[in-house]
């Protein structure tokens, strides 16, 4: 199997890195960092507050009475824009805790169980955060809500479970509304929201029934308990989740007539795309239907909800008091680190509507503190950062080894220090859209190709859409381009279906296309099988063949050009690779709703995709080994000859697992780009791949791989010739170098090619005879084992010419598949 790189492939670069010798380099020296034995790792609370939005008062609300998150805040640092992995709880929360994009885990569902979301990175190689930390010498506890449920039976130490909804009912067990009924708006049934008194089973509810108040109080008990190893403690709060029913006492912390409405205008719509307006979820109240109604109390709607929201984030806020006051009180308050975050945010009267779902700024950016030993205290940090960074953050701290399927990277260095520089952007995701937080810009790009452009240093409501704006065509450009996938188009290798190519009808025509190939930069897919409708191979003769057609796009049909070149239910295409590769997205065209193209292989999990779609789909950086058969199949309710998808593309990335493997061991830190093999994080003007090709350091700007040159003068008046020794990888074997056409000495190893070459007279080059034995130089460090030491020798016994400087440099490429 191919290994990934911080949970992606690499991204290919035809980069080659040529440095002329006119220096020695010292040879870096590999350092493994100490680990703290059990007593002294710290103690992690986890504490996770559902539809947070950012009205508290550490994040600069006036109105927002939250006393306790406040001083939590004030003893560690406040991420002001945190942005969720995608703008609903349950997948939000998978995403947080399992690492990765909700769309890698490849859920059955948007809402999964949590042990299916368990199931499903397990799959890929992975776990969930807390049994990462478990595995590793923690004692994990859990109580209320942190997946969608809970957290996956048996999973955790200790579970104090989780309660339901805190919801109002009568005598009989119905659920009573006050003020969003199912008669106001029939789509009301489809969520929880309402707003007013908590009273319970029917009138007789108490403060202590509430499940945060159970939760809470489970938690303190644990804490006022004597732990003999690292703990990690998470607390789920509901509130202020709908319904917003809390008692009077937290509604009286407010007047409702002087509360601070957000920003909203009736006309915010007319720049936004069709597409943009359908995430408005029609169960939610309007800002412009809560703005024109009364409550029973005379008071508008908007007012009231405003009111009920923040009354439910004092509640949520005074249970999480309790908690910090135990821990406080504790053994465990030295060298405790404490964790508060939110699933996402939530509208309150911003474009038009009460909720969450969107990919607009409210909807995506979240509260976050933490708190942690020898960290900043007080302060903000303005960053743009994501809710996966928290995963890797928490290992950091804690020095555990980082789980390279982590797609975050982690915040200690913000929290060492917030003001340090920061360039990386943050990923929402919704079914097939995409939102970009890229600084003060907010980028959207809707399954319709329709898209949104914000600049929140001048716009922070979003109100005015600058897609068209020529000033920002520039931005535009480089926003649609980001991926946290180095792997989505651009960045991969696109096997594209159109007409001609070379899968139509294969090579063999008569035979339903079987052993067609196609080859894209040097990979190569080939067509083992075609399946039938009945289910069975090559059971279709010439009526069931691989098809593309003048109408584009791989299906499976007649030789008829004109014909639909769709799948039809049943059918199905069975492909390998003539190389390894990691399997990255898949173009679909014409999904239809009760469809469901899945791709399965002995190497990875099913990958199913379901409903309609007519858009790429990720598929979360797959590993396909050579040779691998892998089959494509749609299957659609109503039975077979049902019209199905046809494929536009494939895109595939090449592997560089030897590098990965590097990366991952010895500078596990680095991350996102910082991790590519033509990057260079440390600036030394030296990449990642010459660093791994030389025995450098991409993390120290003073080291560039082990590199020694000299000359020799045998009669003591005239040189007789260059010597250059590198450190050359042997991971899989040493190198064979050989002569090449241009004069330059090859090898390939590791996935990397090596060129040696020199010259004279700086115009013509002259090849370099290499062995194995280093001249004397002087004493060379000890190469860690996967490299050794190789001399390069230019003859220079008739001098040089005179005024001339010869040099030898090394290349450093990657090798082509």
């Amino acid at each position: 199997m191919l290994k990934q790189l911080n949970g992606k492939p690499p991204k290919i670069t035809a980069r080659v890195n040529r440095i002329i010798i006119g220096c020695l380099l010292g040879v870096v020296t590999m350092l493994s960092s100490g680990t703290l034995r059990a007593a002294e790792k710290p103690n992690v609370i986890f504490i996770a507050v559902d539809d947070l939005n950012n009205w508290t008062g550490f994040a600069g609300n006036q109105d927002a009475i939250t006393p306790n998150m406040n001083t939590l805040a004030s003893e560690g640092v406040h991420f002001s824009r945190a942005y969720c992995a995608y703008p609903l709880c349950g997948p939000s929360r998978a995403s947080l805790m399992a690492g990765v994009y909700f769309a890698e885990l490849n859920a059955s569902k948007t809402q999964p169980e949590d042990e299916e979301v368990e199931e499903k990175i397990e799959a890929l190689g992975s776990s969930l955060l807390h049994t990462y930390m478990g595995d590793r010498g923690y004692k994990t506890m859990a109580v209320g809500k942190i997946l969608h449920k809970h957290v996956p039976d048996n999973s955790v130490d200790l579970s104090g479970g989780r309660d339901s909804w805190d919801f109002n009912e009568d005598a009989s067990g119905e659920r009573i509304r006050s003020n969003w009924p199912p008669d106001l708006n029939p789509d009301t049934a489809e969520t929880l929201t309402d707003w007013g008194l908590y009273v319970g089973d029917n009138g007789t509810g108490t403060e202590a029934d509430m499940s945060d108040s159970k939760s809470a109080a489970w938690a303190v008990a644990r804490l006022q308990e004597s732990h003999t190893e690292p703990f990690m403690l998470m607390v789920g709060m509901l509130h202020p989740h709908v319904p917003w029913y809390v008692p009077q006492k937290y509604y009286d912390l407010y007047d409702p007539a002087t509360l601070t409405l957000p920003p909203y205008d009736p006309d915010d719509f007319d720049d936004i795309p069709d597409a943009g307006a359908d995430n408005i979820n029609d169960g939610y109240p309007r800002t412009e239907w809560a703005n024109a109604n009364n409550g029973a109390n005379g008071i508008s709607q908007w007012r009231n909800i405003a009111h009920s929201y923040l009354a439910n984030i004092s509640y949520a806020d005074a249970k999480i008091g309790l908690v910090l006051d135990a821990l406080k009180n504790s053994p465990y308050a030295a060298n405790t680190i404490v964790v508060l975050w939110s699933d996402h945010g939530y509208h309150m009267g911003e474009k038009n509507t009460f909720q969450k779902h969107t990919l607009w700024d409210r909807s995506g950016v979240a509260p976050l503190v933490i708190k942690a030993p020898g960290m900043a205290t007080g302060e903000t940090c303005d960053e743009v950062v994501s809710l996966l960074d928290i995963y890797p953050t928490l290992l950091d701290l804690c020095d555990l080894p980082p789980n390279e399927k982590n797609r975050g990277r982690s915040l200690k260095p913000l929290l060492e220090n917030p003001e340090t520089p920061w360039d990386y952007p943050a990923f929402t995701y919704k079914h097939g859209i995409k939102a970009v937080q890229d600084g003060d810009l907010r980028y959207i790009e809707y399954e319709d190709g329709s898209q949104e452009l914000y600049d929140h240093s001048v716009d922070p409501n979003e109100w005015a859409n600058l897609v068209t704006n020529p000033n920002y065509a520039d931005e535009l450009e480089e926003l649609q381009a980001m991926s946290p996938f180095p792997e989505e188009p651009g960045t991969g290798v696109v096997f594209e279906f159109t007409n001609g190519s070379a899968l139509d009808n294969g090579a063999n025509p008569d035979n339903a296309g079987i052993g067609g190939e196609m080859t894209v930069e040097d990979i190569t897919i080939t067509i083992h099988d075609i399946i039938g409708q009945n289910g069975t191979r090559n059971s279709g003769g010439t009526e069931h063949r691989t098809n593309i057609g003048n109408q584009n796009g791989l299906g499976i049909n007649s030789a008829d050009p004109d014909k639909a070149n769709n799948f039809d239910s049943g059918e199905g295409w069975e492909f390998k690779f003539d190389t390894d590769v990691y399997l990255q997205s898949i173009d679909l065209q014409a999904m239809l709703v009760g469809g469901t193209l899945t791709i399965t292989s002995a190497a990875f999990p099913d990958i199913v995709l379901s409903g309609e779609m007519n858009d790429v789909n990720e598929l979360g950086s797959v590993q396909v080994p050579e040779g691998t058969m892998i089959r494509i199949a749609f299957t659609h309710v109503d039975g077979q000859g049902t019209d199905g998808p046809k494929i536009m593309s494939l895109t595939v990335a090449r592997d560089l697992s030897a590098f990965n493997d590097w990366i991952s061991t010895n500078h596990p830190l680095l991350a996102g780009d910082d991790a590519l093999p033509g990057e260079d994080p440390d600036k030394d003007g030296v990449s990642n791949l010459r660093e791994f090709a030389l025995n450098g350091d991409p993390t120290n700007g003073s080291n560039s791989g082990a590199v020694h040159s000299t000359t020799t003068d045998a009669d003591g008046d005239t040189q007789k010739e260059l010597v250059l020794t590198i450190a050359v990888r042997n991971g899989s074997g040493s190198p064979n170098f050989n002569s090449g056409a241009s004069g330059e000495q090859t090898a390939t190893v590791d996935g990397v090619v090596y060129s040696v070459e020199g010259s004279l007279d700086l115009v013509s080059f002259t090849s370099a005879v290499s062995e194995a034995t280093p001249p004397v130089l002087g004493p060379l460090s000890p190469l860690p084992t996967g490299w050794e030491y190789r001399t390069f020798r230019l003859d220079a016994s008739q001098g040089l010419p005179a005024g001339s400087l010869g040099f030898m440099w090394v290349g450093v490429e990657e090798e082509a598949p």
